[in-house]
């Protein structure tokens, strides 16, 4: 058990990871632009290790869980984005209209008698708002430093956003959270030997596109799971986008600045934790529809 869990759950999208980004930093070179790889980068290690894990079976017909395959392969494309295609409003835009398409099947699954169509357009359209407003936070935050500072806050992020998924909802769910943090680990070790590149560039899509699936997955499928522990989930975003500017923080100094980012991203996720804990009551081991 725990020698699959390494293999599938961090080797391959790890190493799947990085063969990706590796590639898209030889093509931007070749080309002689930089791109927006992390998403691509990411997006592919993710669908390599569902893949690997989940098999391919019904994918072209998902279930509510499927539906994060295809939000970590929409991710994809945006590797190709170069020049006015890799600014914000474009990435947010795109980030906004990939949440809307997915959610709307994805929750029409998860709850098809409990909400009427109108509320399932409502319910997508809120997310897909959110999504784009959390990967401006996020992509903020991937420009104002560099990647071998804010991979590891990341990482971090990404396996307690995992273990809250696996609190609130399911095995399942935050197994696939676990592959975004392995992924992302990938970015860090590349970050850390070559720190001239921007590795992170971009990767904010993907994050939230997977994330975000995750979440509305724990949400709806959840036994009386409330918003507020995802919310406080989500806080670490805006936090560290406005860590950014503030005068005080040790952005000069890599290992105080990484200590001072991990920390503003895990005192939110403690609290989430300890609502989850104190209010829900759930199968870790349920499966969704």
């Amino acid at each position: 058990m725990f020698w699959d869990l390494l293999l599938y759950g961090a080797i391959i999208p790890g190493c799947a990871t990085g063969c990706f980004a590796l590639i898209f930093a030889q093509w931007s070179r070749a080309a002689g632009h930089e791109t927006t790889s992390a998403a691509a980068a990411v997006g592919g290690g993710f669908a390599v290790a569902f893949a690997a894990y989940f098999g391919m079976d019904g994918l072209l017909a998902p279930q509510s869980w499927q539906w994060i395959f295809w939000a970590s392969a929409a991710a994809i494309p945006i590797g190709f984005f170069r020049g006015r295609l890799s600014q914000f409003s474009v990435l947010v835009v795109y980030c906004a209209v990939a949440a809307m398409l997915l959610l709307l099947p994805m929750i029409a699954k998860l709850v098809p008698h409990e909400l009427a169509t109108q509320q399932v357009w409502l319910w997508s359209a809120w997310l897909a708002v959110s999504f784009a407003v959390l990967t401006l936070l996020f992509e903020l935050s991937a420009r104002s430093y560099s990647a071998r500072v804010l991979a590891p806050v990341w990482v971090v992020y990404a396996a307690g956003l995992a273990g809250l998924f696996f609190e609130l909802a399911s095995a399942r769910l935050g197994q696939m959270g676990g592959f975004v943090a392995a992924a992302f680990g990938a970015l860090m070790v590349l970050s850390w030997l070559q720190p001239q590149r921007a590795w992170l560039k971009g990767g904010s899509v993907v994050f939230i596109l997977v994330f975000g699936q995750l979440a509305a997955n724990a949400y709806f499928f959840g036994y009386d799971v409330q918003g507020l522990p995802l919310i406080l989930a989500a806080l670490p975003a805006a936090l560290l986008a406005a860590a950014a500017h503030w005068e005080w923080f040790p952005k000069s100094k890599p290992l105080a600045a990484i200590a001072g980012l991990i920390l503003l991203v895990l005192l939110p996720l403690a609290l989430a934790f300890w609502v989850a804990m104190a209010n829900v009551e759930v199968d870790p081991y349920a499966v969704p529809y």
